[in-house]
């Protein structure tokens, strides 16, 4: 990881209702992340956003 990850100001942080950012795990060797309820993402896709470089994961 190169930096920290953003701070979660996304709608279901702030109702806290939902997943955060946090809950989820990050396996950077396998380019996966999983859920709390244990699903795993099907696409990462690496990305240029708002001038920065960001991964979306599907």
């Amino acid at each position: 990881m190169i930096t920290p990850t953003v701070l979660d100001h996304s709608p279901q942080a702030r109702a806290d209702a939902g997943f955060q950012k946090r809950a989820f795990r990050i396996d950077w060797n396998v380019r996966r992340a999983r859920c709390p309820q244990g699903r795993t993402s099907t696409g990462w896709f690496p990305v240029r956003q708002h001038g920065r470089d960001a991964i979306v994961v599907q």
